[in-house]
């Protein structure tokens, strides 16, 4: 009799270590998704301002046309079903395309000066850093999933209920 409930504290106790362990992996896994989630609101507001500044610069910047149409292009490659891969190229891309735009207001001072184009200006550079922000907590909340995916006893719930590695987001150059 003593054996039986040695052996049933026993197998209690590996049951809820067991639970506990994987609980720990869903909460860190829906961690990922929520901060990939702040991203993608992020890109989705950012996305939804460049047509603004495009037509900002097209007033002043009528031989700019190429680079319009690039910002254009690239705008059009978004979509929430991108992976995390897919997600930083464009964002990089996004990024530096942007960056050509706010030069370009150097060699125009009008459009340098223009109220409408400094306050959009003001709002993607806001977006941009917080997109940032955003990425550097994703990153964190993969590298704490990963981890502990590859430790004991993690690795061993991990493996059962195939919990795989999530990528981190890096800005491609």
């Amino acid at each position: 009799m003593i054996v039986f409930f040695i052996g049933l504290i026993f197998i209690t106790v590996i049951f809820g270590f067991f639970f506990i362990f994987y609980n720990t992996l869903i909460f860190l896994k829906n961690r990922v998704f929520q901060a990939l989630s702040n991203i993608n609101v992020l890109l989705k507001q950012r996305n939804d301002e460049i047509p603004n500044l495009v037509e900002i610069v097209k007033h002043y910047a009528k031989f700019e046309k190429e680079l319009l149409e690039n910002v254009t292009k690239i705008r059009s490659g978004y979509s929430e079903n991108l992976d995390v891969e897919g997600k930083a190229t464009y964002s990089s891309s996004v990024s530096n395309q942007l960056k050509s735009i706010f030069a370009l207001a150097e060699k125009y001072p009008d459009l340098k000066a223009d109220k409408q184009f400094l306050r959009l200006q003001e709002r993607i550079t806001s977006l941009e850093n917080q997109i940032a922000d955003r990425r550097e907590s994703y990153n964190w909340c993969v590298t704490n999933f990963n981890t502990r995916c590859e430790q004991f006893p993690f690795v061993i719930i991990a493996g059962m209920f195939n919990m795989n590695r999530y990528p981190l987001f890096q800005n491609k150059k």
